[in-house]
């Protein structure tokens, strides 16, 4: 498995190398970004669409980690939850077995009529 994985990762850094070997004039054109809110608005300087590429690729990669760190912490707490519950119901379910058994005449009394009906 550590094989193929290994040649997939080689296979798709030969074909995006082959790719932007080709496209090089296309991507090393400027281009001016252009950002409009209600409010305000913003103009970057003249930037190479590769360094655009780049740049929208590492703030992607950082919303998707900060949305996996904010989906991991959630789960921990909830997690952290679920087992301090479950601490609680074993603590109840031990000091429940370990009661004793107050009246034992009821218990015998309810077990001879079955012994005389078979009698």
């Amino acid at each position: 498995m550590k094989t193929i994985k290994a040649i997939s990762i080689g296979l798709a850094i030969i074909i995006l190398a082959i790719l932007v070997v080709q496209n090089l004039e296309v991507l090393s054109q400027s281009e001016v970004f252009r950002f409009n809110f209600l409010l305000a608005s913003f103009d970057s300087p003249p930037l190479q669409i590769y360094l655009l590429l780049i740049i929208f690729f590492l703030l992607g990669f950082a919303a998707a980690y900060l949305i996996g760190f904010v989906k991991q912490r959630r789960l921990k707490k909830t997690i952290n939850k679920l087992n301090q519950s479950q601490v609680e119901t074993e603590k109840e379910l031990n000091s429940l077995r370990n009661l004793p058994l107050t009246d034992t005449s009821l218990a015998v009394n309810k077990m001879q009529p079955d012994m005389q009906n078979e009698n």
